[in-house]
């Protein structure tokens, strides 16, 4: 569990004010939560996938793996779903040629290479997991349970046909690439995600070994076609590892100097295909197209992996001029996205595709969460710093902002629609007013899909806020008004109960899905504990009597926070709930599990 690992060790060089309050929790939370890892019920098949099957890969043949494929309707379906959310947020595939390539499969399904097919399992998983909100719970035992299984058995069986650690493709870095994706929204505890850093590390090894971090401009042999695939690629898998490296607080396996791939060209898909030899056409850099969001990760990169190293390394460090420097670039690369990327409400006003804007938005939204994600990294290690609203206000006040920034994105992607009524597949004869309620709830549907890739950056957020608030040192924040950063800075931030509000609501959140393993359990009870702590703090700043006050007692508070998070529970309405051997439930609500003894060590 490398987060809360991670908190506790930052946690425990900063002053013993916020060490006092947050610490109790977290420690006793971490050990209660090790003590029970065996009971842990896994999301995916194996722990250890994609190397899990073991010998029951090589008993499946040919015929068998091909029959776990769907109809054609139905899996051409689910690609679309995948092209749709994933494949626009992690560019891997060029749409067009991959397309060709599926058409030809369903000519001749038999003549497809093994490391192909396994690609094609792996889109078709995640496909149907965006497309089937009751498969997100930790295990269930229905058909589409089923059909999800053998996607994932069907990826690996083929995979492991291939020689993808002796001699990897492009192909097989891909399909490693959407089961690292994978795994990172499909699974429901912190050993599962954090199990994605070695795989991650894995494919970056694999790529440098065909040598996808080298720029292949000078390379005569390879098309243009060619060239421009590996940039998509090698930005994606530079991105992910930046992702996991913030995620886990682990050292990252590259730095800036270590590769010296281009960005990709500003360009649409159906600028080039394998067959053209042709130069595409020159676009201006402002202009949007297919390629703008991977431009705008390629840009940050420099940076970005130098400031995760420095953070990520028990020696290295920042001067201060350098932070500010850092943040200066980062600010600019935030002002440069909301530029070029086209506001998706103001677009679809006027453009009858809306679909489109839908996807442009969520590559708007992880932009934005992945530079203020830096910028946390960044400006942490000053802003926690007993006297940093004097000393080094930027860090201070940005580190603020950023964490609620992406607790307002957090709040934002996972809004319930209004219309969750509506049937998601209208008949085509349907009134207008119901397609669009229908479109507006699939829409919002795959909002709350897609937030599952931020949980960590989500949580970790939260507690940043917590912490900046509570600090006895910190300046006051108006319980009404806005409350304005230091000159320059441009910084606003809202009264401090508009941000009280914002953390119930981030919580609230959790509780959706608190049945789905026991680290989301935690992550609740946790958010309430310092919630609850930053409460009872504005309670005694406006003078309100210590005994009259219920959250001015640790004691009751701590008690109270567990029966919320028990209640959660019991009241949990996400309609898969699981309560046999290894669930939430079966734990924290079984008379025969001794939760009360607990309690107090939680508290």
């Amino acid at each position: 569990m490398s987060l809360i690992l991670y908190i506790k060790a930052d946690i425990a060089s900063k002053n013993a004010c916020s060490r006092r309050w947050v610490r109790t929790g977290l420690i006793h939370a971490y050990e209660y939560v090790r003590k029970l890892k065996r009971q842990f019920c896994y999301t995916l098949q194996s722990p250890n996938y994609p190397f899990g099957l073991g010998n029951k890969c090589d008993s499946l043949s040919r015929e068998e793996i091909l029959s776990y494929i769907p109809d054609q309707r139905t899996a051409e379906s689910l690609v679309q779903k995948y092209l749709d959310t994933i494949e626009r947020t992690y560019r891997l595939l060029h749409i067009p040629t991959f397309q060709d390539e599926l058409a030809r499969f369903w000519k001749s399904p038999a003549a497809v290479e093994d490391e192909w097919l396994a690609q094609l399992f792996m889109i078709l998983a995640l496909g149907f997991h965006a497309s089937n909100t009751k498969l997100h719970s930790p295990i269930s035992n229905n058909v589409d349970r089923t059909m999800l299984d053998r996607f994932f058995s069907g990826a690996e069986a083929s995979l492991k046909k291939t020689s993808f650690m002796f001699i990897p493709t492009i192909t097989t870095i891909r399909t490693l690439c959407i089961m690292v994706i994978a795994k990172q929204v499909v699974a429901s505890s912190c050993h599962e995600l954090d199990a994605c850093g070695p795989l991650m590390a894995t494919i970056v090894r694999l790529s440098m070994s065909i040598g996808i971090h080298c720029d292949p401009e000078d390379d005569s042999n390879m098309s243009r076609f060619d060239k421009e695939i590996r940039r998509r690629l090698w930005t994606t898998i530079a991105y992910m590892e930046l992702q996991q490296a913030m995620s886990t607080g682990m050292p990252l396996l590259l730095r800036s100097s270590d590769f010296d791939t281009l960005p990709p060209a500003n360009i649409n898909d159906v600028d080039i295909s394998p067959s053209s030899y042709a130069a595409p056409p020159l676009r201006r850099s402002d202009e949007y197209t297919d390629s703008s969001f991977q431009i705008i990760l390629a840009r940050s990169f420099p940076i970005a992996f130098d400031i995760v190293c420095l953070a990520n390394s028990p020696s290295g460090t920042l001067e201060y001029d350098q932070v500010l420097q850092y943040n200066a670039e980062i600010k600019q690369l935030l002002y440069e996205t909301a530029l070029i990327f086209p506001n998706s409400t103001s677009a679809s006003s006027n453009n009858e595709n809306k679909h489109e804007y839908e996807w442009i938005d969520l590559q708007r939204t992880m932009l934005d969460v992945f530079f203020r994600r830096i910028l946390l990294v960044l400006h942490l290690r000053y802003a926690q710093d007993p006297s940093a609203s004097i000393i080094y206000p930027v860090s201070y006040w940005s580190s603020l902002e950023c964490a609620l920034a992406l607790l307002v994105h957090q709040r934002h992607m996972c809004e319930e629609d209004p219309d969750q009524g509506a049937d998601p597949n209208p008949n085509p004869t349907t009134t207008p007013i119901k397609q669009q309620q229908a479109h507006s709830h699939s829409h919002a549907r795959t909002r709350i899909w897609f937030a599952e890739l931020f949980k960590y950056d989500f949580f970790v957020a939260a507690v940043i806020v917590c912490i900046q608030l509570h600090r006895k040192d910190a300046p006051t924040l108006d319980e009404t008004g806005q409350t304005t950063g230091p000159h320059g800075t441009g910084i606003q931030m809202p009264p401090r109960q508009i941000i009280l509000q914002t953390l119930h609501c981030c919580r609230e959140i959790w509780a959706r899905k608190i049945c789905r393993s026991h680290c989301h359990f935690f992550t609740h009870l946790t958010l309430g504990k310092l919630i609850r702590t930053l409460e009872a703090a504005s309670s005694l700043s406006l003078g309100h009597d210590h005994d009259q006050d219920p959250r001015l007692s640790a004691g009751t508070g701590a008690e109270q926070v567990m029966q919320d998070s028990i209640r959660a529970l019991e009241d949990c309405k996400c309609g898969s709930c699981v309560s046999g051997m290894g669930s939430v439930k079966r734990l924290f609500l079984n008379e025969s599990v001794p939760v009360h003894q607990d309690r107090g060590r939680l508290g």
